[in-house]
This record gives structure tokens, C-alpha cells and sequence, in this order.
């Protein structure tokens, strides 16, 4: 049952007037999903006075982390903080032996037996803190405790209460806070930081660390040939060998099954290039399904450029039977999760483990050291890289993690835009290009449906004009002073450069006179705006500007930049609370919204990445809804008003970048003859401008 129906949770309880273990520790450790401490001094008496909680909080699945302190002499603590790491699990190993022998003794053979189990299964976490800094030389004195039950309510304990047995003959008393109750969340909140910010070893004055390996040893020692004391069906929360599968019994499409088998056939390694809407991330789950007929234990690992996608991938996850753990910020527990699912591989208690992370986790140093000890004897791991094009940056290529079995990139476009070191860096970790699924093929075939293209032209003001020729002329002096044969490492290796390619299209990006069209637009329409995106220009005002004008204007809109609730927004969006979404980058990675109607594209981009992604945002079709067509709106940007004498070639260069993309878009809309019959019509009467 959970918390909330327990009867007579004290708020305060003591050792004279109670049995603290059977009035408070046994009946909410059945309940508990889990179970954190922090407490000074721990015996294993304690553990055997609460079996009969502890018992039933494993078979949930659940899990208990001991933050707790070695019985160290005084003058052990300077070695342990100065020392190398073999000293310092010398050192704590020798502290930590003086109860080993004890623990032989004091415990029936049963009791041994069970808290052997749990440490080797990894259900019991144990690690030691040490003071150290202004804390140094004295006692690790926490004591508190924080319970969750599988609704995720909370108790939390703190007070005199030690876990040793001794403790149960001693005057102790304990303060109890429940998050059923309002005015205790507050303190609750703080207490979980608190437990984690030392678990993570991230407080300056406490060392924390794991328990030396020789000790694990020990404790797994006394179990013997002895069964576990618990069920371990219940303790997996399902069947152990239980594969990846389709759930809701959805087969692939052909397209899927052809993109598969070229996974197949390339040894498992390569990219699927295929259109934005085009069921990627579906097919990398199929593609799962079908390895895991050929091996038996594989661990998972899905990286994604933003947290929105963990979610969104996370949800999918659960349509092919997979339990992931979440590696991001938004669940702090996720080291050691993780590290406990490892365990279980290791000693092969589940056959299966799914991790679904961002991009910059699977660089950080914490997840690799949990990676590294994979028995890789026993496991294989294959990494699905969402968007992967963003695995080549610099900041990825000298960090990422490597050592993979399988590995299936995913993206629309990837290749990145004038980086080919970049591109070549995502071949080599992941493989090449194995398969092609085109946007044309995908209308075609009537898997992301047709769309509409607007052209709207705009002019850049004197001002604007005038700017942009200046930056022209100080490009054109800073690339002649520097001949290379490696332009595009000039370009990334030289900050004044590089600063002043932003500021020239950065100029195009948010012409001034965008707003104004954007305006009439959205004034003069017949038919009221919904299920509508915005995409404005990042690290610029433009978004504020556009959300303002939209209010000006009476309609209903929100911005999603990943920096707000992301599932309530499009919630609301799916639901026609939200006419309008104004968005920056956040559209262009894979995100689905596919109630989108119309697209409104502010941000102009020579960047195919960008460009592409955007309009595959609004073709993807949603279920149980007839969309039958899409309509993106394009605001390209030329240097002036017909009417000038001549055409310089800076203004020659704008309309080339403008005019390109836009050709790209028509080829494949529905009134693609008529748009390029009106973009021939721009470029003639320039042409005839300049002939003058």
C-alpha cells in the first residue's frame, strides 16, 4: 500500500514510548520503493531488526543507498586524504575488516546469507564519507533518512537514531516529515540535494568513496552456494529474459526493413540517412528487436542532442517492451542506477539494460567509468545516435566514449555544414552513410504528407544594406592577408573571422523588415491561425519581438526553447490552447509536434541542418487526424527594392544564398512550377539591372 494509507505516522517518536522498529522502520520499509540514509555509525544488527521490511522493499524492486562513515582512528584520515587510491582503500579496507570478522559472529547464518545478496545484487549501495578540508578530523555525524514509495511520496526521518542494534536499547527519539504533507516538501527537497549533492562526492568538505572492492569481496563471500533469501521475478519487476519487442505488434514498413537489413549487412555499423517524419526513431527500435534474436546481453545506449528528446524517446522506448534509465539532470539518481543495472548484467542476473541519454553525457567521464566496468566477455553495447551530425563538434570529438560493439546513427542531414573534419569524425565512431530515405520518397509514398510553399520576399533597409557591404569589404581584406589551402580551418581557427561571418548573416536573419511582413501576413488572412510554428533567429531579440507582435495582434501563443515545461506546452499546443509556438533551435531536433499545420520560417539559413529539419517539422502526420497538406511561409531577404541602377556583387551574393534555398523547397511542393516561376521572375529583373 502506499504511504498515504498507512495509518498514525507519527510526527515524532522516541525509544521510550515506541518500538521505533516495529511502530515506524518495519511497516514503511515494506511500503518503500526506496530507501536512502545518511548516518554516522551502521552495524549489520541493525539490518537483521528490520528484515521484515527490507525483505518486502526488494522484492518491489526497490533499492537502499548507506552513506555512512569507516571506524577510523584519528591519524587515518590525513593518509586517506593525502594518500593514492590504493592507500585510501587500504586504509578503509582495514577499518572496514574490523566488522567483518564481527559480522561472522553476531549473524545467523540466514541474516549472512541475506545481506551478502544484497550487496552483491547490488540492492544494498554502500559508501564511505570522510570530513576533510575545514571538516577534516572530525566525524561523519549525519543522521537522516529519506523513504519512497512507488507513488513517489516521501518520509523523511532525522534525528539521535543510529542503525545498530545498539541503538534500539538507547534513549533515541526521530522527528518524521511526509511529503502528504504540504509544509514539509520544502525540507524534504532539501534533505534529497543534501543526500546526493554527498553521494556524488560534490561536497568540498566531505570525501566520499566507494567501498574497497576487497570488502565487496568479503560480503559476497558469506553467501556461498546459498539461493537468494528473496524473489528475484518481483525483484527484476519482470521476466528476466524478457527481449525487445513491439508491444502494441507493429511491424516495419518496407522502407524500415530495407534501412535494417543494410544495417544488417554493414556489420551492424552505419548511418540511416532518412527525411525528418520518416519514422527513424522506429526503425532504430526494430532494428534493436531483430539484433537482440542474435545476442543475449546487450546493453542499449540511445544519445540525444536535448532533454526534450530524452523524453520523447523515453515514451517510445516503452512501445518495444524497454524500461530505460534516464541519464540526464532531470533524474540525479541515474549514476547509480546505472551502475546497479550493470551489476546485474555483470553477474547475469538480466540479460538486457537500456540507457537513454544527452549528447553531453555520453561524454562525461562518470558515464564512461560506468560503461567501463561492462563485462565485455559477457555484454555487447550498441549506441543509437539520435541527430547524430552533432557528435563531430569539437567539443565531442576528444570526449565522446568509443568502445561500442554495434552502432546506428540517425539523422536528415549528416553531413555538417562546412566541417568536413566533423563529418569524418561521425563516420569513423559510427560508420558511413548505409541507407537513403528521401523527403520526395516519403510524400510519395504518402508517409509525411504534401505541402504548400510561400515565398515572401523582403528588402534589407540602407541601414542594413550599407552594414552588410561593410562586413563584405572587411571579410574580403581578412581572407586576402591570410591565403590558406584549408579555408574552413581558417575560418574555425580565427575569432575575428569567425565573428564577423555571424554579424553579416545575422543582418539577413533578422532584416527589420521581416516583422513588418510577418505582421501583414498573419492581419490580412481570411481563415484565423492554428497549429501554427514561428522560427525565429537564436541569440537575437527576435523571438521577444515576434511573441510581442503576436499579442499586439490577439493571438493566443507560447515560445518552446526546451527552457519550459516541454510536454505541457505542446499539450496545449496539440490541444488549441496555443494558436502559435515561436521556437529557436529546439524544432530542428527531431522534436514531434505533428498537429503542425503551418510553418512560418523567420530565421533565413544557408545551413541545410537547419533548413531541412525545420521543414520536416510540419509534414509529419498525426494519428486519427486527416491532414491532408502543409503550408510553409518563407521570408527571403534581397538587398533592395527593384529600382537601382546596378547590382554589386555583394547584393549578387544575398540573393544567390536566398534564392538557392528557396528552389530547394519548391522542388518538392505542390505549387512548386508557380514558386520557381516567381523566383526565375526576381532573379531575371535583377539580372536585367545589372545589364543596365
Amino acid at each position: 500500500m502506499p504511504f498515504k494509507d498507512l495509518n498514525n505516522i507519527p510526527r515524532i517518536i522516541d525509544s521510550s514510548s515506541n518500538d521505533m522498529v516495529n511502530d515506524f522502520f518495519i511497516p514503511v520499509l515494506k511500503e518503500a520503493s526506496s530507501y536512502d540514509r545518511g548516518v554516522g555509525y551502521f552495524t549489520s544488527g541493525w539490518l537483521t531488526s528490520v528484515a521484515k521490511g527490507i525483505v518486502p522493499l526488494v522484492e518491489k524492486g526497490g533499492k537502499i543507498r548507506l552513506l555512512t562513515s569507516p571506524y577510523l582512528e584519528k591519524r587515518d584520515y590525513e593518509a586517506i586524504l593525502l594518500g593514492d587510491e590504493a592507500k585510501t582503500s587500504e586504509i578503509i579496507y582495514k577499518a572496514l575488516s574490523r566488522d567483518l570478522e564481527k559480522l561472522k559472529i553476531d549473524l545467523s547464518e540466514d541474516a549472512r546469507v541475506a545481506l551478502s545478496w544484497l550487496v552483491a545484487d547490488r540492492v544494498l549501495d554502500i559508501k564511505i564519507a570522510i570530513p576533510r578540508n575545514k571538516l577534516l578530523g572530525g566525524d561523519f555525524h549525519v543522521k537522516f533518512g529519506i523513504v519512497k514509495d512507488e507513488e513517489n511520496s516521501k518520509i523523511l526521518f532525522m534525528g539521535s537514531y543510529n542503525d545498530t542494534a545498539h541503538a534500539n536499547i538507547n534513549y533515541e527519539e526521530l522527528a518524521i516529515f511526509t511529503s502528504l504533507d504540504e509544509s514539509s516538501q520544502d525540507i524534504i527537497s532539501q534533505k534529497e540535494v543534501l543526500f546526493e549533492r554527498i553521494w556524488n562526492n560534490e561536497d568540498p568538505n566531505i570525501k566520499t568513496t566507494d567501498v574497497p572492492k576487497a570488502v565487496i569481496q568479503a560480503f559476497e563471500a558469506f553467501k556461498q552456494d546459498k539461493p537468494r533469501p528473496y524473489n528475484v521475478k518481483n525483484f527484476e519487476g519482470k521476466e528476466i529474459n524478457e527481449k525487445p519487442h513491439s508491444v502494441e505488434g507493429h511491424a516495419p514498413w518496407v522502407y524500415q526493413n530495407d534501412a535494417i537489413d543494410a544495417w544488417a549487412k554493414n556489420n551492424r555499423r552505419g548511418i540511416l540517412e532518412m527525411a525528418t517524419g520518416t519514422g527513424k526513431t522506429k526503425t532504430s527500435l526494430f532494428a534493436l528487436s531483430k539484433l537482440c534474436e542474435e545476442v543475449e546481453q546487450l546493453i542499449v545506449i540511445i544519445a540525444c542532442p536535448t532533454k526534450s528528446l530524452v523524453s520523447q524517446w523515453n515514451d517510445e522506448c516503452f512501445a518495444f517492451n524497454l524500461s530505460p534509465i534516464i541519464c540526464s539532470s532531470d533524474n540525479p539518481r541515474w549514476k547509480g542506477q546505472a551502475s546497479d543495472e550493470v551489476s546485474k548484467l555483470n553477474l547475469q542476473l538480466k540479460k538486457y539494460l537500456t540507457l537513454v541519454c544527452t549528447h553531453e553525457t555520453l561524454k562525461r567521464d562518470k558515464f564512461k567509468l560506468i560503461l567501463d566496468r561492462v563485462d565485455k566477455r559477457k555484454t555487447k553495447v550498441l549506441v543509437i545516435a539520435d541527430e547524430c551530425h552533432h557528435l563531430g563538434s569539437v567539443g565531442s570529438i576528444d570526449k565522446i566514449y568509443r568502445e561500442y560493439d554495434f552502432t546506428l546513427g540517425l539523422s536528415a542531414t549528416p553531413e555538417r555544414c562546412f566541417d568536413d573534419a566533423g563529418t569524418q569524425f561521425v563516420e569513423e565512431l559510427l560508420g558511413p552513410v548505409i541507407f537513403k530515405y528521401t523527403l520526395r520518397q516519403a510524400i510519395q509514398s504518402g508517409f509525411l504528407c504534401p505541402y504548400e510553399y510561400y515565398v515572401h520576399p523582403v528588402y534589407l533597409t540602407e541601414a542594413e544594406r550599407e552594414d552588410y557591404i561593410e562586413i563584405s569589404k572587411r571579410l574580403k581584406q581578412l581572407i586576402a592577408q591570410n591565403r590558406l589551402d584549408d579555408m574552413q580551418a581558417f575560418i574555425r581557427s580565427d575569432v575575428h573571422l569567425s565573428k564577423l561571418l555571424n554579424m553579416r548573416a545575422k543582418i539577413l536573419k533578422t532584416a527589420e523588415m521581416k516583422l513588418t511582413k510577418l505582421r501583414e501576413i498573419l492581419t490580412s488572412r481570411e481563415v484565423p491561425i492554428e497549429f501554427a510554428v514561428i522560427f525565429c533567429t537564436p541569440d537575437t531579440d527576435e523571438l521577444d519581438k515576434v511573441s510581442l507582435m503576436l499579442k499586439e495582434v490577439n493571438i493566443i501563443s507560447h515560445r518552446f526553447t526546451g527552457e519550459e515545461k516541454s510536454q505541457e506546452i505542446l499539450r496545449n499546443f496539440e490541444q488549441g490552447v496555443y494558436k502559435v509556438l515561436t521556437a529557436m533551435n529546439i524544432f530542428n531536433e527531431g522534436i514531434d509536434v505533428p498537429v503542425t499545420k503551418e510553418a512560418f520560417i523567420m530565421s533565413s539559413s544557408t545551413n541545410p541542418t537547419e533548413y531541412v529539419q525545420r521543414r520536416g517539422r510540419v509534414l509529419r502526420k498525426p494519428k486519427g487526424i486527416n491532414k491532408e497538406k502543409a503550408v510553409i511561409h518563407d521570408f527571403i531577404v534581397l538587398p533592395f527594392h527593384l529600382g537601382y541602377n546596378d547590382v554589386s556583387d555583394i547584393d549578387k551574393q544575398i540573393i544567390g544564398k536566398e534564392v538557392n534555398r528557396a528552389f530547394l523547397f519548391a522542388e518538392d511542393a505542390m505549387n512548386g512550377l508557380k514558386v520557381m516561376a516567381q523566383l526565375n521572375d526576381i532573379l531575371d529583373k535583377y539580372i536585367q539591372i545589372s545589364k543596365k
